[in-house]
């Protein structure tokens, strides 16, 4: 998951950035100032958690959608687990490049999706797999079925066992971290 210590070193955030978070979910990025939510007050999606009521901004707006705000408004938008759901891939992409210079993207990577990816009958959890080639993001639709049921997802406990804390040193494997400044690609895989 989100790690904001790697991401504020990658991104040199300053004071006076402009920060914001789509999709921040229960959990929002501690420099955000803006979070935004799909539903503010349906708790169902963030393991019927709040968002923190702590004076930040909150916009209920879709990531697909972010007409809401103006053309390179920000200077940094974070995207923590979000993109695996959208329905429109390219429109929520093309949205974070307008509203802003640079940003964080962070997603499940295909390996983690065939360990722990969750169904939910008759479709998967997530609408994508994700992975990245250098400045392109590629999408491709989730037809994976669990493959091990939940398997993975018990043996997981954090800090608990060695399999947790080989997933935890090995990152990268499960977790596709994409810092981007201006643009970047996007594509829709087919195979």
């Amino acid at each position: 998951m989100l790690n904001e210590e790697h991401v504020m070193y990658h991104m040199d955030i300053k004071p006076e950035d402009k920060v914001v978070d789509i999709g921040c979910g229960n959990f929002p990025f501690s420099r955000a100032d803006v979070l935004v939510d799909s539903n503010l007050k349906d708790n169902s999606e963030r393991d019927n958690m709040p968002i923190p009521a702590d004076g930040r901004e909150l916009v209920e707006a879709n990531a697909e959608d972010l007409s809401c705000f103006k053309d390179k408004q920000f200077n940094i938008s974070i995207a923590s687990h979000i993109l695996e759901h959208v329905k429109d891939p390219i429109k929520a992409c093309n949205e974070l490049m307008r509203i802003s210079k640079q940003g964080y993207i962070e997603t499940p990577t295909i390996l983690f999706e065939f360990l722990y990816g969750v169904m939910f009958k008759p479709k998967p959890y997530h609408n994508w797999t994700i992975s990245s080639d250098g400045n392109k993001l590629i999408f491709k639709k989730n037809d994976m079925a669990k493959r091990f049921g939940q398997l993975f997802n018990r043996a997981n406990v954090p800090d608990q066992n060695l399999f947790s804390q080989i997933a935890c040193n090995n990152i990268d494997m499960l977790y596709n971290r994409f810092f981007w400044k201006d643009r970047f690609e996007v594509q829709i895989g087919t195979d």
